[in-house]
Order: structure tokens, then C-alpha cells, then sequence
């Protein structure tokens, strides 16, 4: 949940529901698009007040969210590529600790084949 919504990104898209503490509740579907398809889009809400999604081999960016009237889509903007990984690096999670967004990747040619590797590395990201 972020600042009265649930937020769930679902292959390409993100999808919103809220505001939770209203009685016009509402679900909004493909709110927003352009995540990379068929990986994991785990999100991590940051101390920056930002939304870091895992994107492939970027982390993608919710800023400036700002919730909607009542029955009306919140608005933000997303930006796909807010940091890139080398290729072949894949990211399968994401947490803070302290000033740091900590990201932990797999790696191997493909999203499909990366577990067939033993290749990992946790980057860190000090926005």
C-alpha cells in the first residue's frame, strides 16, 4: 500500500485500487504500462518517498503520486529505466538498508534460464 492505494504491476502493466479509506473505492486497470514482460515487478517503497519497481534489468520509478478525486485514477510518473543493470543481470528483488536501495539480481542470457546459472550480486543504489 502507498499513500492510500494498493499498487500491482501485473507483466507490462501496473494497475492502482483506491483510495482504501473511501467509500468511492475503485479499481483502475493498466493505470500504467512499459514494465518489461515476464519478469518479477517487486516493488519497494523507499524512504525517498519513491516507488522502485524491479524491471527486468532496471529499477523503474513511481514519483510524484499524487492521489485522485473520487472515482478518478491517482496520477504519478513512471520512468522504466531509472537505473540500468549490466545485461544478463536480472533483478529478483529489492530492499533498503539505510540510505541504499539494495538490489539482488540473478544473471544468465535469459530471464528463463537464469536459475541455470550461479551467477548473483546484490548492487547498491544510492539514489
Amino acid at each position: 500500500m502507498y499513500k492510500d492505494y494498493l499498487i500491482v504491476t501485473h507483466d507490462t502493466k501496473i494497475s492502482t485500487y483506491g483510495p482504501l479509506s473511501n467509500a468511492g473505492v475503485a479499481w483502475f486497470d493498466n493505470w500504467k504500462t512499459g514494465l518489461t514482460s515476464g519478469t518479477y515487478s517487486k516493488l519497494q517503497i523507499g524512504q525517498d518517498d519513491v516507488v522502485h519497481i524491479a524491471n527486468g534489468n532496471s529499477v523503474a520509478t513511481l514519483t510524484s503520486f499524487t492521489a485522485g478525486a473520487v472515482g478518478n485514477p491517482p496520477t504519478a510518473t513512471l520512468t522504466t529505466s531509472a537505473l540500468d543493470l549490466p545485461e544478463a543481470t536480472y533483478i529478483v528483488t529489492l530492499a533498503e538498508l539505510g540510505k541504499y536501495l539494495m538490489i539482488g539480481t540473478s544473471g544468465g542470457p535469459t530471464w528463463a534460464t537464469r536459475n541455470n546459472y550461479k551467477k548473483a550480486s546484490i548492487y547498491l543504489w544510492d539514489r
